[in-house]
């Protein structure tokens, strides 16, 4: 008896533990200054993580980063192994999650060689190839997002790799 108090009381123990915890998804599609990832994950810097300290600590509680490739942010929420995710928009994730108001704003721009024609509005992008981020959606661009996007999805792992794509010419 005393051996199964003992198993009991250490549940519970771990149950407390993990209930101190915040666990936020760290999208590996992020870049300087958003978050800064080494070979053990999210390093000691960048925005996210800064806000995400402040935020654990605000709640009194310990922040634990869970590193997630673009693609999996979604899942990853939807089978609870995380709490939230941050710099994300909804239109970008598949799934019905409570939105806070933005902290931070997006700005959502896309950048174009020197040379390539003036982009003013979405439609200028037609058929043209645009850098993604791979398992994100885009559909909130458009007034109608059951209707395909009007250019050419090139997706990359993160924003890094497209804009070195562009820099190489491989995009317009």
């Amino acid at each position: 008896m005393t051996r199964l108090r003992a198993l009991l009381l250490a549940s519970c123990l771990c149950a407390t533990a993990q209930a101190q915890e915040i666990v936020f998804v760290a999208p590996t599609n992020h870049t300087e200054p958003i978050a800064y990832f080494g070979p053990g994950g999210l390093l000691e810097s960048g925005i996210l993580k800064d806000i995400g300290d402040r935020l654990a600590e605000r709640l009194q509680r310990k922040a634990r980063y869970l590193p997630v490739p673009s693609r999996r942010v979604s899942e990853t929420l939807r089978k609870g192994e995380a709490d939230l995710v941050c710099y994300v928009l909804p239109g970008w994730l598949e799934g019905e999650y409570r939105w806070s108001v933005p902290v931070l704003p997006n700005a959502e721009v896309v950048a174009a060689r020197p040379e390539a024609p003036d982009i003013e509005r979405l439609e200028d992008l037609q058929g043209r190839q645009v850098g993604t981020v791979i398992g994100y959606r885009y559909t909130h661009l458009l007034a109608d997002p059951r209707q395909p996007l009007p250019f050419v999805r090139q997706d990359a792992l993160n924003t890094r790799s497209n804009l070195d794509k562009l820099a190489a010419g491989r995009m317009g």
